[in-house]
């Protein structure tokens, strides 16, 4: 039996939802304390900001923030198997289009990945996604295919227009995970991973971590319900850091409410000016 009982987490165990605190369960006799061997169950992480797509055999969670950040193994399938096409999406209305594209292609093409909001510090922008493929061929072709949808697209116009304000590339093929290569959690570009000296030392690691822990993770299988309140929390979100474009996304405003404010208006042609540039990005957006 391996440790599923790394973070904390919703398990499931014959469909029932568990709660996880300093005790996991239940299992077949009794619970499991933090950090023992005990029985694998089904997990589902419902806090997340990420909707899934087509991600199953992959361990994520676990070879980042387990095998990395604690132990600093940069895994094999990390180091040989993983090339991300990443799009940075400029606002909420363009994210959730492109998780409708991501979910129509992961059926039709077999593509894997996720879409949500990147609130990462060290990350570029508030909204992502990230098409996961083994083969840099594979990355290519999905890159040719993104960028071909991205430029043809109304609804990514703003994307688009965004490239040439910020004078860099929104649509790029990474490898591995940004945190495995960033200065601040003492990071090795990934262009020398293959070759690395501390290779050796990463394999022998990894067997020993993959004899304990299930790399089983919490971003295969969710349930519709699941990929609603994701989106739910995105226009949440897109509100709270002032993306109008939530209204066209959820056809309502539910946010909105009428408050009180006592201030005297000054200068009627600045009022209009900023409505005048609100419509206009509104309406950017929403072709």
């Amino acid at each position: 039996m391996k440790n599923t009982n790394w973070r904390d987490h919703i398990w499931f165990d014959n469909q029932k939802a568990v709660i996880i605190g300093e005790t996991v369960g239940p299992g077949s006799g009794g619970h499991i304390r933090r950090g023992q061997i005990g029985p694998r169950v089904r997990e589902i992480n419902y806090q997340i900001p990420w909707a899934f797509v087509n991600m199953s055999g992959r361990g994520c969670s676990i070879w980042n923030e387990l095998y990395w950040r604690r132990f600093h193994i940069i895994p094999r399938h990390c180091r040989t198997s993983c090339y991300k096409v990443c799009t940075r999406l400029q606002s909420v209305y363009e994210l959730y289009h492109f998780y409708l594209n991501l979910m129509q292609l992961g059926d039709l093409e077999g593509w894997g990945g996720k879409a949500g909001i990147d609130v990462r510090w060290y990350t570029f922008g508030r909204y992502a996604s990230y098409i996961y493929h083994s083969k840099l061929e594979k990355a290519q072709q999905c890159y040719d295919s993104v960028r071909d949808i991205i430029d043809t697209s109304e609804r990514f116009r703003l994307l688009r227009e965004m490239e040439s304000v910020y004078n860099r590339e929104l649509i790029t093929i990474k490898k591995g995970c940004t945190e495995m290569q960033h200065p601040a959690f003492n990071g090795i570009p990934s262009d020398q991973w293959e070759n690395h000296e501390l290779v050796p030392k990463w394999e022998e690691d990894e067997l020993h971590l993959d004899a304990i822990y299930s790399t089983d993770d919490a971003t295969d299988g969710q349930p519709p319900w699941l990929h609603n309140k994701i989106v739910y929390h995105w226009c949440e979100y897109a509100h709270q850091t002032g993306d109008p474009t939530y209204r066209q996304v959820l056809g309502e405003d539910p946010f909105a409410f009428s408050e009180a404010t006592y201030h005297a208006k000054k200068g009627g042609n600045t009022l209009k000016l900023v409505e005048k540039e609100v419509a206009e990005f509104q309406s950017l957006v929403a072709r």
